[in-house]
């Protein structure tokens, strides 16, 4: 989550070409490695003197209770997500299992003719479900973002509304960056607690004893599946629907008429439900979005020719290479080698040729008969320009 380049190699040119321990081509390796090794070793230093020091500091940007042993940069991504939680749904569907989703996110009118905006949205409904490993009890969610990045997600905190130390992968803990690895107590329980999440990585979320009574506690009746606190029927049948698809998009779903003739019923708490979803819903797509695709394919097209300077630059590096090669100290039969191989990279290039359609000065199209003609002459004016033809 901290790379600065998609290639691991050209993230270090920064480290290595500049500052104090810098390298440059003109070392030689009796001297250039010994400051590569003097570099990593200041970086490192610095690193942890930091992280010592940021121990010390106390954090006033969040109320968290974990704010004061999170660094800056996880807790600012618990918070974010714990409060997003409000504008999710869900419904439990079994006495360990829940559903979890949001389908209010629109898009603003100003960027609605923004290219991007004709790809399609999805619409998705997320489960979650209690996982264990020994007395350990985890929340598992199918979103896989706390696989991703060690942080609980926004639908995990729709369910537990609140945040523990426990829920927060190692790494992003202050200790973690001073005293992980050191040949100390604490830096033994840091390794040991890494392992720990290594092992129970793929089981999602760590949770205690009490979050489990409390999200069992949301519904007092056990009949499944129940709303829970904010979700209404309408809400419920929206998400059926969007199950019920093996891909659902946003213009499919504001197509679904949530008032159906269906009647819907969970009771006080919960209740059995059946839905006909038999009806297909088409993807919207608008006349602007068909008249981009052209514009795109004629792009396309227009890309695929050489300007008039990349034509001057392959012309100049073709001819360099003949000369290079007829200039050389080769032998005769060598270099009339060289002219058959030319001769027949032309044939065969030249048999690629088709007439093209072009457009005519007045918008109209019109056949070129003249362009295998005009490549042809190219080709042999070329050819006449090299030495070798005067060499027979």
């Amino acid at each position: 989550m901290d790379a600065m380049t998609t290639s691991p190699v050209e993230g270090n040119n920064c480290a290595i070409k500049k500052g104090p321990s810098r390298i440059h081509s003109q070392m030689n390796l009796s001297k250039s490695l010994p400051r590569v090794y003097e570099g990593i070793n200041a970086r490192i230093e610095r690193s942890s003197n930091k992280a010592k020091r940021d121990i010390t500091r106390l954090s006033y940007s969040s109320r968290a209770l974990t704010a004061d042993f999170v660094n800056e940069k996880g807790q600012a991504l618990v918070d974010r997500n714990f409060d997003s939680r409000f504008i999710y749904k869900g419904a439990q569907i079994s006495e360990e299992g829940w559903l979890v989703w949001c389908f209010t996110k629109k898009r603003h009118e100003e960027l609605k003719s923004e290219p991007w905006c004709y790809l399609p949205s999805y619409q998705r409904v997320h489960q979650l479900r209690v996982m264990r490993n020994g007395e350990k009890l985890f929340l598992h969610c199918s979103c896989g973002f706390y696989h991703r990045t060690g942080i609980p997600c926004p639908h995990f905190f729709y369910l537990v509304d609140e945040i523990d130390l426990i829920m927060i992968h190692v790494r992003y803990w202050k200790v973690y960056h001073a005293f992980f690895n050191e040949d100390s107590d604490i830096g033994r329980y840091l390794t040991k607690a890494q392992a720990q999440h290594f092992e129970n990585r793929m089981n999602g979320v760590p949770i205690r004893r009490h979050h489990l009574e409390a999200l069992r506690a949301k519904v007092s009746m056990r009949s499944f599946p129940a709303c829970l606190e904010g979700t209404t029927e309408a809400d419920w049948k929206q998400a059926n629907f969007v199950m019920s698809r093996d891909a659902c998009t946003s213009n499919e779903l504001a197509q679904f008429d949530t008032s159906s003739e269906d009647d819907v019923s969970f009771g006080e708490n919960g209740g059995d439900s059946e839905f006909d979803f038999a009806e297909e819903c088409t993807t919207y797509k608008s006349e602007d979005a068909k008249r981009m695709h052209s514009e795109i394919a004629a792009s396309a097209v227009r890309c695929d020719k050489m300007s008039t300077d990349e034509q001057t630059m392959c012309w100049k590096n073709c001819t360099e290479d003949c000369k290079a090669v007829l200039e050389s100290h080769l032998p005769r039969n060598r270099k009339k080698d060289f002219e058959r191989e030319i001769s027949l990279l032309r044939l065969r290039y030249m048999s690629e040729l088709r007439p093209v359609e072009a457009v005519g000065k007045d918008g109209g199209i019109e056949m070129c008969a003249t362009h295998n003609n005009e490549r042809e002459h190219r080709s042999q004016r070329y050819l006449s320009s090299t030495d070798y033809r005067k060499s027979k």
